[in-house]
């Protein structure tokens, strides 16, 4: 699809000259766009890039109203659709240790792999999040355009759309551990401008257990649950840092010895399901990497293999039967055969490059941690190419530091809290009573001391992590 910049679009031109012509008749309107009737400004406004759109429902109501018409919003993803095949994708990268330990906070950003305007980082970060120099904010998982973060030593979880720069403060876990497995899963719906999403915690075991014990953040109920989890057979937990793979709404991890677990978050059965990975790859110590692609679950290794006289290759599967459980191998290079016009590069192929992630949206490309760098690979050329630097770290990026994202047609709304939150100082001192509708305090509560944070688009709302004060609830 091409991609413009949002000031050279003659709509967007167009749009912003009219915007500064005031109406006489209401000299409090902010664009006089009387003389412009819906169907037009349908059509000019389906024309702009998406984030040009969110940003001009503060034009006025009227702009409002059509922005959020669920017509307008079918015609929106129908034309974009039109235009590209694929959607807008990158891949987010975060070095959190070195081989002296963790790395110094400041070095702790998120990082993209695509030069995207949508992913530009003036208009696309974290940085809207709260967070401190110690204490930087921490991807966790995304899923359908939104992201789950978490602040690096607390456990303190935000949900957010940094397109929009929407984000809400979870409440915090009933029970608090050090170590747990992250899933998340986002179900939007888009033409009426909410979404559903799940946060599932699987607490830390340290041996083989027939059962998992998690806890379950809905946004439906704004609250957390307990739920114990029957296997199929034993499963070790007890590898601290890993991220699950979201297929078809399930959450899948890969336990310590190699196998996927599998668990549905909409169904409240109390089982979960084990894949086994293909026959020649069960049991064997090597990396792995868990994806999607293309709407496949797929899986790649690279492992010393018998048929290639113990020299290492690389195998990617595809799940073909999901229900049965039935892998497919679509790719096997022997790692001698990948190319590089970097030295560095062929030197340490021998080195067991780490796998990292499929890309979002091409099959043919994958993502592999070296010294220092991170690598793309094409199966097809069987070339390897540099895709960043950061040799002063000194260490190899683990897939569980690295996050495929895709932007959907429409962008994820973040809904407005169902539970209790606090209302809390600003950072700046400053008090404010301008609280968006649905906003109401809880019996015998103030506001006096208390200041909510709007987002740039001045339609949302968001609360600053500070100093807390007192407790709102929001209906």
């Amino acid at each position: 699809m091409e991609m413009r910049n949002d000031r050279d679009d003659p709509s967007t031109l167009m749009l912003l000259s009219c915007s500064h012509k005031r109406n006489q008749s209401n000299p409090k309107s902010i664009v006089d766009d009387s003389h412009l009737a819906d169907g037009v400004l349908f059509e000019i406004l389906v024309r702009l890039p998406v984030k040009s759109i969110i940003r001009f429902k503060v034009v006025s109501k009227r702009w409002l109203a059509l922005i959020s018409n669920p017509y307008f919003i079918r015609l929106c993803i129908s034309h974009i659709n039109a235009l590209s095949s694929s959607p807008p994708s990158t891949l987010f990268f975060q070095y959190l240790y070195n081989f002296l330990g963790r790395i110094p906070p400041e070095e702790m950003a998120v990082h993209s792999t695509s030069d995207q305007p949508q992913f530009e980082s003036r208009g696309f970060s974290f940085n809207f999040l709260p967070s401190e120099p110690q204490n930087p904010v921490k991807i966790l998982a995304s899923s359908n355009g939104l992201v789950l973060c978490r602040a690096a030593s607390q456990m303190i979880y935000y949900v957010a759309n940094p397109l929009t720069m929407q984000w809400v403060t979870l409440p915090r876990p009933t029970r608090s551990h050090r170590y747990v497995r992250i899933g998340f899963f986002c179900e939007p719906f888009p033409e009426e401008g909410t979404a559903i999403y799940k946060v599932v915690c699987v607490t830390e075991s340290m041996g083989l257990s027939e059962s998992l014990n998690l806890e379950i953040f809905s946004s439906e109920t704004g609250e957390w649950s307990d739920l114990k989890v029957s296997c199929p057979g034993r499963v070790a937990m007890f590898k601290a840092y890993d991220r699950a793979v979201c297929y078809n709404g399930i959450l899948h991890w890969m336990d310590t010895f190699r196998k996927i677990v599998a668990f549905d978050p909409n169904n409240s059965s109390g089982l979960c399901r084990i894949i086994e990975l293909p026959e020649d790859r069960r049991n064997r110590n090597s990396y792995g990497c868990l994806g999607v692609c293309q709407g496949s679950l797929r899986y790649f290794d690279e492992a010393i293999s018998i048929d290639t006289n113990g020299i290492p290759t690389l195998g990617v599967w595809v799940l073909k039967d999901y229900d049965k459980g039935e892998w497919c191998l679509e790719h096997k290079t022997i790692l001698s055969e990948m190319v590089s016009q970097d030295d560095f590069l062929d030197e340490s192929l021998y080195d067991f490059p780490r796998p990292l992630a499929f890309h979002p949206v091409d099959r043919d490309i994958l993502y592999f941690g070296f010294p220092g760098r991170l690598v793309s690979y094409n199966i097809q050329s069987n070339i390897l190419e540099e895709v960043c630097d950061f040799a002063y770290h000194k260490i190899r990026l683990c897939w569980y530091m690295v996050f495929p994202f895709e932007l959907p047609p429409w962008p994820t709304p973040v809904p407005p809290p169902s539970w209790k939150v606090q209302v809390i100082e600003s950072l700046s001192g400053k008090s404010s009573d301008k609280f968006p509708s649905g906003l109401s305090l809880s019996k015998g509560s103030s506001l006096r001391h208390g200041h909510a944070i709007f987002s740039p688009s001045g339609l949302d709302w968001n609360f600053n992590v500070c100093r807390v004060l007192k407790s709102v609830e929001i209906s």
